[in-house]
């Protein structure tokens, strides 16, 4: 980023945002431990990161996700949503958001570079969900994402879909 920062015009930061009664969470019937339950800790932004990339004065969206608790939600941007139907082959029509469309972004430009955490789900479920609503020039940043897998899962899908690395 550092280096790179005058080539982006946007970020966007997804986080879990569950409740505590989610459906997902080991304790009540799901595979997950607890996690990112809304306004905790677990669920912030690292602050380093936010105050490292908030100095380049980027423009900053957050979109939440996993906020309805009866429906898994790994990726990030599952529905699209224009703003005007007749018009829909214009990215800045666009507004990009999760399961319940409480939650979005519009995103400003068909390059985009994807970093996060877990590669193997939340990261790879974005992605999913970016390509099934636009033909992005998507590139993802392997060296910034952390996998429960050891980034097999990711390295896969990013071979299957003919995926750029972003370096």
């Amino acid at each position: 980023m550092k280096d790179n920062h005058k080539s982006f015009n946007q970020i966007i930061y997804t986080r879990d945002w569950h409740l505590h009664k989610d459906e997902s969470f080991k304790k009540n019937g799901g595979i997950w431990p607890v996690h990112c339950i809304q306004n905790s800790k677990g669920a912030e932004i690292d602050k380093e990161l936010y105050d490292e990339l908030a100095k380049y004065n980027i423009p900053i969206t957050v979109v939440n996700k996993g906020t309805v608790y009866t429906h898994e939600e790994y990726g990030a941007f599952e529905n699209i949503k224009y703003e005007d139907e007749k018009i829909k082959n214009d990215i800045n029509n666009c507004f990009f958001s999760n399961y319940e469309l409480s939650s979005g972004a519009k995103i400003t430009n068909n390059n985009i570079v994807v970093c996060g955490l877990a590669g193997d789900y939340c990261v790879k479920e974005s992605i999913k969900n970016l390509l099934k609503h636009w033909k992005f020039n998507l590139e993802v940043l392997v060296s910034g994402i952390a996998s429960i897998d050891n980034g097999d899962k990711l390295k896969e899908f990013i071979k299957e879909n003919n995926l750029s690395i972003a370096k």
